[in-house]
């Protein structure tokens, strides 16, 4: 019985060192996080041909710079650009009271800053779904060419009523409203995945942006 208390005492000891180091080790709310993203651009353009309503083929890239302000809040700037896509559009054109069709070209890319307020489920985890929401602040930068206007009477060769018309590059700032709802997932203390997806809306739903990326906690 002699040897037992002194064991039991080193027991004791050695839980009360343990728990207490336990405590202190627990990880803190991270603080910022930087991230890089690439995706897949969607955008209505219905108000330019209602039969070629949408283009999809935007290459997306994003930073992204996060702040959390508990373990479930964060706050995220984000600046992005797309690439240039051509869009075709045509439309039924009135010439001396003759029906005729135009066809034109267009060309989009965009440049963006957006400012979102995300809500990340799970705490202390590997997998943390989320959930977010912001404004998108939209730079976006067209460019336009009409193709050549021909009248078809019959018994008549065709005759050209209006030649081809290139307008001025313009650059536009659109800024709307946005919800996302996505994932973070942790491969290293401090590594993580990430994807979402996007959509802003105004009037009608605008784009949805389909994307993925990685990056890392500080």
């Amino acid at each position: 019985m002699k040897g037992v208390r002194p064991a039991i005492a080193v027991v004791l000891w050695a839980l009360t060192v343990g728990a207490a180091a336990a405590q202190t080790s627990a990880p803190d709310v991270v603080r910022p996080d930087v991230a890089g993203s690439i995706g897949w651009l969607n955008v209505n353009k219905s108000q330019l041909d209602s039969r070629n309503d949408w283009y999809n083929r935007g290459v997306h890239g994003a930073v992204t710079f996060s702040w959390y302000w508990s373990s479930h809040l964060k706050t995220e700037l984000e600046a992005s650009a797309s690439t240039r896509v051509r869009f075709n559009s045509s439309r039924e054109l009135l010439f001396d009271g003759i029906r005729s069709y135009t066809a034109s070209e267009h060309t989009f890319s965009t440049r963006r800053l957006t400012v979102g307020q995300q809500y990340q489920f799970g705490e202390n985890a590997w997998f943390h779904p989320h959930l977010a929401a912001g404004v998108d602040f939209n730079w976006e930068t067209t460019t336009r060419f009409d193709r050549e206007v021909y009248q078809y009477i019959a018994g008549r060769q065709p005759g050209l009523v209006r030649p081809a018309v290139r307008h001025p590059e313009r650059t536009d700032l659109r800024v709307r409203p946005f919800v996302a709802a996505g994932f973070k997932a942790y491969m290293t203390p401090r590594g993580f995945f990430r994807s979402d997806v996007r959509v802003a809306v105004g009037e009608r739903l605008e784009e949805v942006l389909f994307r993925f990326g990685f990056g890392v906690d500080f």
